[in-house]
């Protein structure tokens, strides 16, 4: 009589439950990313990168014809501006190869104490990977991308108070 945990192929029970386990593993594996989740993969990963001073890793998700603009717009970040936290609020797939990213980026400047909100909106396009093209503040606080400012300051007093000599009579 035969053993009935072996198949007539001679591939015993446990043969066939690894050969199962490998096959499904494996089919988790190939499954393709979507367009959108290669979007949020690049755009977190430019946009931490920037939040760290990391330009140069940045600037592999920026493209060509928008790199000069986004030197100019993030000269500041880490001189001047120290970037306090990037959050990505939400994502919007306009056609297959086009999305916009909108960003809630707080900061402050070097010499003061106060933390400052910026919105942004970042368009992104897909040619064989996806790439910032453009960049603009929507809402928020000014300074963060470039823009002129006015810091004003209270003017600067003496600190010391008036000295005044007491004499013995």
């Amino acid at each position: 009589m035969a053993d009935p945990r072996v198949f007539a192929n001679g591939l015993s029970m446990r043969g066939a439950r690894f050969l199962i386990t490998a096959a499904l593993c494996l089919a988790g594996c190939m499954t393709p990313t979507t367009p959108t989740q290669r979007l949020a993969d690049s755009a977190n990963e430019m946009n931490i990168a920037t939040r760290f001073g990391r330009m140069d890793i940045a600037l592999e998700h920026v493209g060509a014809t928008a790199r000069d603009e986004f030197m100019r717009q993030h000269s500041a970040w880490g001189r001047g501006l120290r970037i306090v936290d990037v959050e990505v609020q939400g994502m919007n797939m306009l056609e297959q190869s086009e999305a916009d990213v909108f960003l809630s980026v707080s900061w402050q400047r070097d010499d003061e104490a106060q933390i400052r909100v910026t919105h942004v909106s970042q368009r992104w396009i897909d040619n064989r990977g996806w790439r910032l093209s453009k960049e603009e503040r929507k809402a928020g606080d000014f300074g963060l991308l470039g823009e002129a400012t006015v810091v004003l300051e209270p003017p600067r007093t003496h600190a010391q108070f008036p000295t005044r000599t007491i004499r013995g009579q």
